[in-house]
């Protein structure tokens, strides 16, 4: 996820993880926080491929942040009329689009209609939770690199593995 990329420097305590200053999607700001992170990065998406020609977008969110009437709408309505534009990824955590399943698949099914994909990141542990599903509206499946790393010289990770790309 972007807390790779994303970090803040604080002049006395030195370089901070997203975790440290990002608040728990229960604070009554996150959804204004999402929004705006939203609107910046479509905003430095016009920038950059402008300047830089194609770019790729993806944004997480918590799946709450659907649980507004309106905010699939209002993301609909800043996406990019532009040719360059191929999309949105949304990145949800699995362990939090597995506590919200029915609004994950529901969001899902509607952002596609509006050239949005929602991503399944970070997939650990709850992965068999997942094959239960019918129906499977996500357009990628990002694993924990614990599942990954080692996978060649490890069977039952082969295994999870195979079973993960089979969903």
């Amino acid at each position: 996820g972007a807390e790779a990329l994303v970090r803040m420097r604080h002049p006395t305590w030195g370089t901070i993880p997203p975790a440290y200053f990002i608040p728990d999607d229960t604070d009554p700001y996150f959804g204004a926080l999402s929004a705006f992170v939203m609107s910046r990065a479509i905003k430095d998406w016009r920038y950059f491929v402008t300047e830089y020609g194609h770019v790729e977008i993806a944004v997480n969110l918590p799946v709450t942040f659907f649980q507004h009437p309106t905010a699939i709408e209002n993301l609909a309505r800043q996406m990019p009329d532009h040719p360059a534009f191929e999309g949105l990824i949304v990145e949800i955590d699995s362990s939090d689009l597995i506590r919200h399943l029915p609004l994950a698949k529901n969001a899902a099914r509607q952002l596609r209609l509006h050239n949005i994909g929602v991503s399944v990141d970070d997939l650990g542990a709850e992965w068999p939770l997942l094959m239960e599903l019918n129906d499977f509206p996500f357009v990628e499946i990002k694993v924990d690199r614990g599942f990954v790393a080692g996978c060649a010289d490890d069977r039952l990770k082969q295994s999870t593995c195979h079973r993960i790309l089979e969903l």
